[in-house]
Formats: structure tokens, C-alpha cells, sequence
């Protein structure tokens, strides 16, 4: 059975291991982001690629999301690579296709997943639960 930090992110096992690397000192507690997996930057692609994020006319890529006052700890966000929608040209299976870019413009997919937040007050800390959001992909918005 995995543990309960896994099923509550839905991070498949591959995607564990980080690309690179973002952090951020928020004074008491360190934050980072770390890259999981997908492009960063809007490239060309072939066809045979396989993740839906990486078909997807607004391909995303996932960063590792930590936060030592968050349960779970750690999150996988998707973070779009394009800002604007692309389309691909036919060409033969072999060769990478052409990206086109369209009208639209790429937009995050969020969702909402409850997490527990860990606050201090004067003395003690807190617990509450509490909806945070969470962006799961990215598509076209015209």
C-alpha cells in the first residue's frame, strides 16, 4: 500500500525524482520547487510522446511543491510551458511536427484539494484544514 502522502498527491513513483531545483527562505521554514518532470520551455515535440501534457495544445510540465507547514509536504503542481496555444502540422511519425501558434492563450486547470496548515500562535501551534489550490494542467482559452 503506498503511503498516505502519495495517494494524496497522485504523483505516479517515475516522477519522484526532481529535474532541478527553486528555493525560497521564508524566514523560519524553507520552500522549494523542484522540477518533476516535462518542458519547461515551449519546443518543438514528435509524436511520440505519450503524456497527455506533452499533447495537449497547452503542454505543462510538474514541479514538486514543498511546504514544511502544509500536510502533505510536498505537492505536485503543473505549470504551463507556453503562453500561447499551439497546433502541430502533419508530417510523417519519424519527424518532429511543426508547432504553429494560435489565437489563444494558454490557462491553468486548477482544482482544489483539502490540506492541513500549521500555524503558530503565541505559545502553541494550530491545525485547520483548509481547501488550497492546486493547478493540475493546462488548455487553450480563447
Amino acid at each position: 500500500m503506498a503511503s498516505l502522502e502519495h495517494v494524496a498527491l497522485n504523483v505516479p513513483p517515475r516522477l519522484h525524482t526532481p529535474l532541478g531545483q527553486d528555493s525560497q527562505d521564508t524566514g523560519l521554514a524553507l520552500r522549494y520547487q523542484a522540477t518533476l518532470a516535462g518542458e519547461r520551455g515551449c519546443h518543438q515535440r514528435s509524436r511520440r510522446q505519450n503524456e497527455i501534457s506533452e499533447l495537449s495544445s497547452c503542454p505543462w510540465y510538474f514541479v514538486m511543491d514543498f511546504d514544511p507547514d502544509r500536510i502533505p509536504s510536498t505537492l505536485a503542481r503543473a505549470k504551463c510551458s507556453c503562453v500561447k496555444c499551439l497546433s502541430a502540422s502533419t508530417v510523417e511519425d519519424e519527424v518532429p511536427f511543426k508547432i504553429v501558434q494560435r489565437r489563444g492563450r494558454c490557462r491553468a486547470v486548477n482544482s482544489y484539494l483539502p490540506v492541513i496548515r500549521k500555524y503558530c500562535i503565541p505559545g502553541e501551534y494550530k491545525y485547520n484544514i483548509v481547501q488550497e489550490q492546486l493547478t493540475v494542467g493546462c488548455t487553450c482559452f480563447t
